[in-house]
């Protein structure tokens, strides 16, 4: 069973991208800052989308706005499309 989009949703798959372990200030463990930005891969979008990329395109989202949803053992990210910034060509 696969995921489809509605109302101008992305499904993405965020791109894990390797951050520095260094800090100069003592954290707990557990602490992550996020970044304000994330990259991610296009895997379908509804289709009422304007957006001209297609799937396997790489995207640059506002980080605040994906969505992680789990369903049924699943688990699917999704973001608006006016979240997008960019897409690499």
């Amino acid at each position: 069973m696969s995921l489809n989009p509605c109302n101008r949703h992305l499904l993405v798959q965020i791109i894990e991208e390797a951050g520095e372990d260094e800090s100069s200030i003592l954290l707990p463990d557990d602490y992550s800052v996020k970044p304000s930005h994330a990259k991610v891969i296009l895997k379908a979008k509804a289709e009422d989308c304007n957006l001209n990329a297609d799937p396997g395109s790489k995207l640059l989202v506002n980080n605040a706005m994906l969505e992680e949803i789990s369903v049924d053992g699943n688990t699917y990210c999704l973001v608006l499309e006016n979240y997008v910034l960019g897409y690499f060509s």
